[in-house]
């Protein structure tokens, strides 16, 4: 909204969010058990240093680090138990592909809770809806987090994670294209340990989203029913 208003277009304009926002889901719940369920959504795209294997991203960060240093840290935490989460699951494309560093992973670190390849999106919102904190690079997988009531500390990549998650008042964010790979991690754990308050951002950040997306609803809805009886 801010670049449109720049460019002076302002008409017919209104600021929506992501309708993933809005994906069904299965809720499961957070086990019992004394320890905090950690989910960990590791980017195969950005450990590989993007399709070009040269931080193609400009990232500041250096993301492979960032991923073992947290992955070393939580894993060695006896309160903690880490789930990761593949988001982007390609078989045959394997430089996109999140399982397979996953998988990498808990061959380092055998104590990990490996998430399945998922077979639908809502099957892998309802899977991190059922942890106490998630943090992970890939938007929607954040998204799946936050929608669900999810404390989470997204790690942006892209100025499309800093405009979603600032738009619903929320600023825990991870910034891979500003800052260090010590500052990245500290910004990650200080959200593991600060959930609870995160909890009420995130309350607040869906109800926001929703009535954003209930106006991009109504849009459509009149949209729709202007176009009813004309030919298609």
């Amino acid at each position: 909204m801010d670049y449109l208003r720049g460019e002076g277009i302002e008409a017919n304009a209104e600021e929506a969010a992501d309708v993933a926002f809005r994906l069904p889901f299965e809720r499961q719940v957070a086990p019992a058990d004394g320890r905090i369920h950690v989910g960990l959504n590791v980017s195969g795209l950005l450990y590989n240093g993007g399709y070009t294997g040269g931080n193609q991203f400009g990232l500041t960060v250096d993301y492979r680090d960032l991923i073992d240093q947290l992955v070393e840290r939580l894993h060695s935490r006896d309160d903690v138990v880490l789930h990761l989460v593949g988001h982007v699951n390609s078989r045959e494309l394997a430089v996109e592909d999140d399982y397979r560093i996953c998988e990498q992973l808990v061959e380092r670190f055998p104590r990990i809770v490996l998430a399945p390849r998922f077979e639908t999106p809502s099957a892998a919102k309802g899977y991190i809806s059922g942890l106490h904190f998630f943090t992970g690079a890939r938007m929607h997988a954040c998204i799946g987090a936050f929608s669900s009531g999810v404390p989470v500390v997204p790690m942006a990549y892209s100025r499309k994670f800093n405009g979603l998650f600032q738009s619903l008042g929320y600023t825990a964010l991870a910034d891979l294209r500003h800052g260090d790979t010590a500052t990245a991690l500290r910004q990650v754990t200080d959200g593991l340990a600060t959930r609870e308050a995160l909890s009420a951002q995130v309350a607040a950040g869906n109800v926001l989203a929703q009535r954003k997306l209930q106006r991009y609803e109504d849009y459509l809805t009149e949209l729709l029913e202007a176009l009813d009886g004309r030919p298609h």
